[in-house]
């Protein structure tokens, strides 16, 4: 055996090919999304602030802007959603209570390609234990607070 300093490396024997995702889902991935989001909602309140009341509108503009913006948060849910390997019509839950927080947290959580290896990576168990220890506080709060 020589040393060559100009020879490549040797390699190590990949992993199965089914053991990994294709990577190539297209959609948005998890910072993206968040960002998306993040400007929509900014957006959302300085109309929903200073826009309405320039205009001087009734409740029923206020409304309608709801109503669009709800409308503007499907396309970046469903391209997450397809990003990560999931049927990206489910987007259209996120105006059901209780099952919009799923599609969020798949949203949020889910890498990309999640739907062919069905495990989170480091940075989606996380977001999990952050997004589950919200949820917990949120009802504890409800509970106590109706309580009191």
């Amino acid at each position: 055996m020589t040393n060559d300093p100009y020879a490549p490396p040797r390699t190590i024997d990949a992993p199965p090919a089914a053991m990994v995702p294709s990577m190539r889902h297209g959609g948005i991935g998890r910072l993206v999304y968040l960002g998306i989001t993040v400007l929509l909602t900014i957006v959302q309140r300085l109309f929903a602030t200073y826009g309405l009341q320039l205009s001087g509108s009734s409740a029923g503009a206020g409304w309608g802007l709801f109503i669009v913006f709800t409308c503007i948060a499907f396309i970046p849910a469903y391209f997450r959603l397809k990003n990560a390997a999931m049927n990206p019509w489910t987007c259209l839950l996120l105006v059901v209570p209780i099952l919009n927080l799923v599609i969020l947290f798949r949203c949020y959580a889910y890498q990309e390609g999640y739907g062919e290896v069905k495990r989170l990576d480091k940075a989606g168990r996380i977001v999990a234990i952050i997004f589950i220890t919200l949820f917990l506080a949120f009802i504890a709060f409800a509970f106590f607070g109706a309580a009191i």
